[in-house]
């Protein structure tokens, strides 16, 4: 089984907030925070009609909303967990590189609502009201899915930062 998710899905929640149901697709997130230097927690919710997996990824650079440049935001947790914010098992979080972003994916073990939890600070930006990070999380519920589905969906995430991080530097 294959994983084929159109551009026409994709929706944008920022600030946390309702990314609504996510039954194998994805939506665009985004953090908007003054650069002041303060710690911040981002929670996003998700609904899925079915068990099956979730994968979600944040890029660290922070784009300045006042046109001065960017910053990178430092994110200290990335995570997935269901309604009540405790942690779903087997979750695996992977910093890319150190810099670009974090990666974290997890078995969904039911239909239900779930949450994508990213706690970090804003940096410290001299002249720099406001700064914006973007990510993305998808999920693909099936009961059994294929390893080929992961690797897709893996895929689609990576591709869809690259572009977003190629968008931004324009």
């Amino acid at each position: 089984m294959a994983l084929l998710v159109s551009s026409t899905a994709f929706a944008l929640t920022s600030q946390g907030g309702d990314a609504g149901n996510l039954d194998n697709r994805a939506e665009f997130l985004a953090g908007i925070h003054a650069a002041d230097g303060a710690s911040f927690i981002d929670i996003y919710a998700f609904s899925v009609t079915g068990s099956g997996f979730a994968v979600a990824g944040f890029t660290k650079d922070g784009l300045d909303l006042s046109g001065a440049g960017s910053a990178p935001f430092t994110f200290s947790a990335l995570a997935l967990a269901d309604s009540t914010n405790t942690l779903l098992g087997g979750v695996a979080a992977l910093d890319t590189n150190g810099a670009d972003g974090w990666l974290v994916a997890a078995a969904l073990p039911s239909a239900g609502s779930y949450h994508v939890i990213l706690y970090g600070t804003a940096p410290a930006v001299n002249g720099s009201p406001t700064l914006l990070y973007t990510g993305l999380v998808a999920s693909v519920t099936t009961a059994v899915p294929e390893p080929s589905t992961y690797g897709l969906l893996i895929g689609g995430l990576l591709a869809g930062a690259a572009l977003i991080r190629r968008q931004r530097v324009r």
